[in-house]
């Protein structure tokens, strides 16, 4: 009796590896998979802006990072207790 169900997944056309330099933007989810790639000695850089839910800002957010301007005191703002 099989209580599992097996998937073959092909071989990556991108495969990853210790000397690649990733970048994780999104949920805690991603927040999660970044950190256990952090503790597998890759190289990760996770949610630089914060977690963001929806994949229009996470489009937005990767169109600013690429752009490589500066962030100014004008970009942040309080709220609570947190900038």
């Amino acid at each position: 009796m099989q209580f599992r169900t097996e998937i073959n997944l092909p071989v990556s056309l991108c495969p990853i590896s210790h000397s690649d330099k990733i970048l994780f933007a999104g949920s805690c989810f991603t927040q999660n998979i970044g950190q256990l790639m952090l503790e597998n000695k890759f190289s990760a850089l996770i949610n630089p802006t914060g977690i963001i839910y929806n994949p229009m800002s996470v489009a937005k957010t990767l169109v600013l990072l690429s752009a490589g301007m500066p962030f100014t005191k004008n970009d942040l703002f309080f709220n609570g207790q947190y900038w």
